[in-house]
């Protein structure tokens, strides 16, 4: 049985990318040696609630119905202005996020909405606490991350809006390409309004 690479993710405002990726663009300049590495495409960037891995294909609807069900009973929210962090830490960078705080706990609560969803799915739960952010870059190899290109861009995050109004989860369809993985969405899911 074949099945499709899936995850549920918070797409994000365009002047907030914007901003993300002229945060990208301040590493770079910084940090010269960082321009090699693979940064996340535009189209690609978001707030991933849960992996969910291969799902069955004539699993897809059932899922996007559970996810459907469990997005409107979470309330819309939320999150309040962007960091940037190194992962796990700048001395040797695997990832480098853009941060989001979530101020009242309600895209934590979505996301154990949505690991419930998983549960439904034969998917197990997140183990780790859920830090709401954006996925920039992955480096091939952990390394150093310079104090200066992550003040550079922490410059560019603070122009991010003070809260992003979140409203909706979508589902995705993720195909890994030999260059970036291709994401498509399959069905966007409104959150309630208190």
């Amino acid at each position: 049985m074949s099945g499709v690479r899936t995850f549920i993710g918070i797409p994000l405002p365009e002047d907030v990318v914007t901003t993300l990726l002229a945060a990208c663009d301040a590493v770079r300049d910084a940090d010269p040696s960082w321009r090699s590495e693979k940064w996340v495409p535009r189209q690609n960037i978001h707030v991933t609630i849960k992996f969910l891995g291969d799902i069955p294909d004539d699993s897809l609807d059932a899922l996007a119905d559970a996810v459907e069900s469990a997005a409107s009973a979470c309330d819309a929210f939320e999150l309040a202005e962007a960091g940037i962090r190194a992962v796990p830490n700048p001395r040797r960078a695997r990832m480098l996020w853009g941060t989001f705080t979530d101020p009242e706990g309600m895209c934590a609560a979505l996301a154990s909405a949505m690991d419930r969803v998983g549960l439904e799915f034969g998917v197990a739960p997140d183990e780790r606490s859920f830090k709401p952010h954006a996925t920039l870059v992955r480096a091939r190899h952990d390394r150093r991350l310079g104090a200066s290109a992550l003040e550079a861009a922490r410059l560019e995050i603070d122009r991010i809006p003070e809260r992003v109004s979140v409203g909706s989860v979508t589902l995705y369809a993720s195909r890994l390409t030999s260059a970036d993985p291709v994401y498509t969405a399959l069905r966007a899911c409104e959150l309630g309004h208190g």
